[in-house]
């Protein structure tokens, strides 16, 4: 049960908050526990059902980000990757663009060292003006602490709060 509530804490990480419709949540306790069992084994049943689709959602979701590795940062048909590096004074990322949509004067992308307690900026970038480009970032965020890394498209309004949606996530690159 400990290492099930570790994960709850982990996923609740991994995406933003959403209500389930109420459709949706009748069909699917309808084809789980048909009419007859529902009263007696739906107790059992929704922790069951809850843990399975956190552990089949974490696998998917919290790909940790090591050092000297390569990653896709995949989202809406861009075509970057970037290389993780742990230097002496934090983590080094090497982005290399090759197909991005520009988002400037209004908008500029960051990138986020991300974990189960929240966020750590590693700065702002921007392609040129062909949608290309290579970036360096350095941030202080522990690699334990901060395992994964995300992309948000921010306004450029000086806000160093997160303001803006996930665009881009890290997927590990075959070697």
């Amino acid at each position: 049960m400990a290492e099930l509530e570790e994960l709850r804490e982990l996923v609740g990480c991994a995406a933003p908050r959403f209500d389930v419709p109420v459709e949706l949540e009748e069909r699917v306790f309808a084809v789980l526990a048909p009419p007859q069992r529902r009263r007696r084994g739906w107790r059992l049943l929704v922790p069951v059902a809850a843990a399975a689709a956190a552990a089949v959602t974490a696998s998917m979701l919290l790909i940790p980000v090591a050092s000297g590795d390569r990653y896709e940062l995949r989202g809406g048909g861009a075509q970057v990757t970037a290389t993780v590096e742990t230097t002496g004074v934090g983590r080094e990322v090497t982005i290399d663009i090759e197909r991005l949509r520009d988002p400037r004067p209004d908008g500029l992308y960051e990138l986020w060292f991300v974990g189960p307690e929240g966020r750590v900026s590693a700065g702002t970038f921007h392609p040129d003006d062909t949608g290309r480009g290579t970036v360096r970032l350095v941030g202080a965020a522990d690699a334990r602490r901060y395992p994964r890394i995300t992309v948000t498209l921010e306004p450029a309004d000086g806000n160093p709060r997160r303001q803006g949606p996930t665009v881009l996530t890290a997927v590990p690159v075959d070697r």
